[in-house]
């Protein structure tokens, strides 16, 4: 992949479009050291993987692979791990022995 400014994420993303943000101007032979090219699929983020001759960030590669996400949030009290979001009752119930679910 040739870099220039022309396909450079920091030119798109945070800057006006002339030039590498990094510069004032425009930088020699088109390109500075911080070029990083930009996304394929979604073109608003940094590439940071190539597949299949494609750029791709990190989300769109995911997308790309149709993975699923799951998320389990783990409780903790006063350090201890108490459990998980997938039993809250656990959760609830090991904080005091004094709390009794209702009927």
């Amino acid at each position: 992949m040739d870099r220039s400014c022309d396909n450079c994420y920091n030119k798109y993303r945070f800057y006006d479009g002339k030039h590498c943000i990094f510069a004032n101007i425009k930088p020699i032979e088109n390109v500075c050291n911080r070029h990083s090219h930009i996304c394929d699929k979604c073109e608003d983020d940094k590439a940071e993987y190539k597949y299949n001759e494609k750029l791709y960030c990190g989300g769109c590669l995911i997308e790309e692979f149709e993975v699923e996400e799951y998320t389990v949030t783990n409780y903790y009290h006063l350090g201890d791990f108490i459990g998980t979001d997938e039993d809250m009752e656990e959760v609830i119930l090991g904080l005091d022995d004094d709390i009794k679910p209702l009927d």
